[in-house]
């Protein structure tokens, strides 16, 4: 492939984000089967099928998704350009795609990103919440910026990323007060036999609390397993049973949810790491993220 033929992967473009070629018409102004002849030439062109047909509805591909991406900050970059040569103030911004791992509180992945809304150069940020390997995935891909995990890069992987130590949190277990009351002893022998609220096996903050159980020769009633740990806190917080949460966030998850904390474990650790295909950081809105880790102190 030589030259991107840019009339191309504006059909191409105007077809993906209508979701059809027949709301793209409209838009383009030209026929379907002009429209489709198109994509076929541009698929030709590049050596990649862009469109898959499910039924009735055309859907993306990989290569589609990876080249939809492209196109947005391609065309939106093209009416940024526009407006500033009409003396237009530019509302247009970059966008910057994240996926956080759904067993990162979303508390603490809401600071990481605050600083985001506060550079002088504005993006559009958009999040998407998964499992870690869906997520790495995605990243090699190109279709993320940075991936926020529990974890580094599996040691072996085949995959190019770097990881950016973001911090750690020790543990605190948190119940309402009505289920406070019915715990027996003291911190932590209360927890044995206690209807209990985890992560979901595999996650390695899981991992961290079951040997840690096994060391302290506590037994709790396991009630709950989550991938979710927003649903986690918030089942938490209608009395289902104790919880685990990050120490780090004690006052926030106290205020939010109306809840007590029990006591800290200081030998389990939550991790947090920034994972990119970059290992010298050059993206402004990775960089203004790791800084933040760095200057809030996660510990």
């Amino acid at each position: 492939m030589n030259w991107l033929n840019f009339h191309h992967l504006l059909y191409f473009y105007t077809v993906a984000r209508e979701g059809s070629i027949s709301r793209a018409q409209a838009k383009l102004r030209l026929s379907q089967p002009t429209i489709s002849a198109q994509i076929k030439t541009f698929e030709a062109a590049i050596g990649h099928q862009l469109f898959s047909r499910v039924g009735r509805t055309l859907e993306l591909t990989e290569m589609g998704q990876i080249t939809f991406r492209y196109a947005q900050d391609i065309f939106g970059l093209g009416e940024e350009l526009k407006g500033v040569l009409e003396g237009q103030t530019s509302t247009t911004h970059r966008r910057f795609v994240v996926g956080i791992s759904d067993v990162i509180p979303k508390m603490l992945a809401a600071q990481l990103l605050t600083p985001l809304w506060q550079m002088p150069e504005q993006f559009t940020v958009s999040c998407y919440e998964d499992k870690p390997a869906n997520l790495l995935r995605d990243l090699s891909e190109h279709l993320l910026d940075l991936v926020i995990s529990d974890g580094p890069v599996p040691l072996g992987s085949k995959m190019k990323a770097f990881n950016h130590y973001f911090g750690e949190s020790s543990v605190t277990f948190f119940a309402r007060k009505d289920v406070v009351k019915k715990l027996k002893g003291p911190f932590p022998k209360c927890l044995n036999g206690a209807p209990m609220l985890v992560p979901a096996a595999g996650t390695h903050i899981r991992r961290e609390l079951d040997f840690w159980f096994d060391r302290r020769h506590l037994h709790p009633n396991i009630v709950g397993e989550f991938d979710d740990g927003a649903l986690l806190e918030t089942l938490g917080s209608q009395g289902i049973g104790v919880f685990p949460g990050a120490s780090l966030l004690q006052k926030d998850i106290v205020r939010k949810f109306g809840v007590l904390p029990l006591g800290q474990v200081r030998e389990v650790k939550e991790r947090y790491y920034g994972i990119s295909i970059e290992k010298r950081l050059k993206h402004p809105a990775v960089i203004a993220i790791v800084k933040q880790a760095k200057d809030e102190g996660h510990t």
